[in-house]
């Protein structure tokens, strides 16, 4: 019963051994060790294991899964394994039977064999070998060496080298001669002068020259790079580029394994020169922000953090580099590594930062960990734009009411039926009925977005906010009465939201809406545009962070007059972020 308490179910084990395939639990145990005992992360663990049991499978010369499939499945088991731990002192039926058949499983395959194993299996006996181990109980072992079949791929792998010698060779010395055979003639006419014989010229063409003319050139590498065109697609295009300009192609070294060589060359060479260039000689502010994208290969999306430094004229992207998870200490991990690569640790003297858990934790989060790999304190930046985020985040959640879904449904709705509407049929605020709202600040608002839109914005979607705000509030812009159609829409975009509730309330002639989300639209433009656009209007530059959220407090305590609820929901956001204070 002790031992039950302490390792709970099994225990950790320090290597893989035995001569069968690894059980679920030989392989477990083995991740709990790494994971428990090295102290080391749940995708560092699963794919040490992975790598640990693939040579057991490739002794048994059974073929297995990509690596990442086999990943996943150890990491289903670890979490199938922690779900029963999480519970482990409860008493009930379930949880007991939970465990039972955890434990039935101890014995079985650890299966990672390739889904098309049984066909690509060439030997019969290995075929028979991976039925039997699929059993319950694991039946069979592994026999020693196959010499007969370790004699026959050690011809093979020989027979392969002396091929790649002989063409070495071929390649390195010069070509043959021509060589003349004389063949003495069967007829006796002939004479000493005029010998009558025949000559067979047995000529051996020297082997083909290779193109040594390189066209890859750091610019041409860096537009093929832009346009993400592929190296094998690279090749087809230059080939026929040259051809129509009348070069030949013979003699231009224009192909997939030559264009991927050069590109990477220039791209390494590129950083390099931008990492010497870069000599800052000012104090540094260091920035990081997550980013799910798709992977450079294949479907899938992975977790990339963007780090980069500024300081007084300075503006430098430093890497973005791939996460194998969006923990504080895997944030940190990679911060610390560039700043480190760039060599400008002694130049960063603040951070910048959302407001999420994995960055502000006080034991793992990535600003703690990151002043204690540097071994100095770092000035706090909380990023005031993440906190105007989640304010209106808050108070659409009040207005609309939350869901449990990636996306508004409403916003789905409205996308949809986007391409049946027609643009020039639209309301303003005058329709709306509380219009007398925005009266006394009208004129201050359209005047402050009309002049935000002559200035440079890093982001499409904050015109597109203002240009709505003035037709909104029966202004024109600059360059017309025009609406985009709805992009993207998730609750991690506030802008969208913003976006969205301004076209679904000024098209709602069209598109049908119930009471409560007419009202709750409404409420939401009355704190945009009355609210956030006002106190834009009357903010003073150079004011402190500390002075403007102050301020901002203030002003959410006075909007109480006009929604309450929406004021109480906005002001306890708020007052969450001021823990710098």
């Amino acid at each position: 019963m002790e031992r039950r308490k302490k390792d709970y179910l099994l225990g950790p084990s320090d290597k893989l051994a035995g001569n069968k395939l690894p059980s679920n639990k030989q392989a477990i145990c083995r991740f709990l060790y790494i994971h428990v005992q090295e102290k080391k992360t749940v995708r560092e663990a699963s794919t040490a294991v992975i790598r640990e049991v693939v040579q057991f499978w490739e002794r048994a010369r059974i073929p297995t899964k990509p690596q990442q499939h086999a990943i996943k499945k150890m990491e289903s088991l670890f979490e199938e394994y922690k779900c029963l731990k999480k519970h482990k002192n409860r008493k009930t039926d379930t949880q007991r039977k939970n465990e039972d058949k955890f434990r039935e499983k101890f014995d079985d395959l650890f299966d990672i064999a390739h889904a098309e194993a049984m066909t690509r299996i060439t030997i019969e006996e290995d075929r028979q070998f991976l039925i039997a181990q699929r059993e319950k109980g694991r039946r069979g072992t592994m026999a020693g060496l196959d010499l007969v079949l370790a004699a026959k791929e050690e011809r093979a792998r020989q027979r392969v080298q002396s091929q790649k010698r002989r063409r070495v060779q071929a390649n390195e010395e010069p070509g043959p001669s021509s060589s003349v055979a004389v063949l003495a003639s069967s007829s006796s006419s002939s004479s000493d002068d005029q010998p009558d014989e025949t000559e067979a010229v047995l000529a051996t063409p020297p082997p083909p020259k290779r193109a040594k003319m390189n066209i890859v050139t750091p610019s041409l590498a860096a537009a093929l790079d832009r346009t993400k065109l592929s190296d094998r697609k690279a090749a087809l295009v230059l080939a026929e580029a040259a051809k129509s300009l009348g070069h030949n192609v013979e003699e231009l070294n224009i192909n997939r394994s030559s264009i991927h060589r050069h590109r990477e060359s220039h791209r390494v060479n590129f950083a390099r020169s931008v990492q010497d260039k870069f000599n800052p000689t000012v104090s540094l502010t260091v920035h990081w922000d997550g980013k799910l994208i798709p992977a450079l290969t294949g479907k899938e999306k992975v977790d990339r953090l963007a780090v980069l430094v500024t300081g007084l004229g300075v503006d430098q992207l430093l890497a973005v580099p791939k996460l194998e998870s969006g923990t504080g200490v895997a944030q940190a991990d990679a911060v610390v590594h560039a700043l480190q690569e760039w060599d400008i640790t002694d130049r960063v003297v603040a951070m910048s930062f959302d407001t999420t858990s994995s960055n502000t934790g006080h034991i793992s989060g990535a600003c703690t960990l990151i002043q204690q790999k540097l071994g100095k304190e770092l000035l706090f930046l909380a990023c005031r734009h993440h906190v105007l985020e989640l304010i209106v985040e808050a108070v659409f959640s009040t207005c609309m009411g939350s869901t449990s879904g990636p996306e508004v449904l409403l916003f789905k709705r409205f996308g949809e039926k986007w391409s049946f509407m027609d643009q020039s049929s639209y309301q303003t605020a005058e329709k709306m009925a509380n219009f007398a709202l925005f009266e006394p600040d009208k004129d201050d608002i359209l005047k402050f977005a009309k002049k935000q839109l002559k200035e440079k914005h890093p982001r499409d979607d904050y015109r597109e906010f203002l240009e709505l705000c003035v037709i909104f509030l029966g202004g024109i812009p600059e360059g017309g009465i025009s609406f985009k159609s709805p992009g993207a829409m998730h609750h991690a975009r506030w802008m969208s939201k913003v976006i969205y509730s301004l076209k679904v309330w000024m098209f709602s002639g069209q598109f049908k809406l119930s009471k409560k989300e007419s009202h709750g639209l409404e409420r939401v433009l009355v704190f945009i545009v009355k609210f956030y656009l006002k106190a834009w209007t009357t903010a003073t530059d150079g004011v402190s962070a500390p002075a403007s959220d102050l301020a901002l407090l203030q002003k959410l305590t006075a909007f109480e007059e006009c929604d309450s609820q929406v004021s109480k929901a906005a002001s306890k956001k708020l007052a969450s972020h001021l823990w710098y204070l």
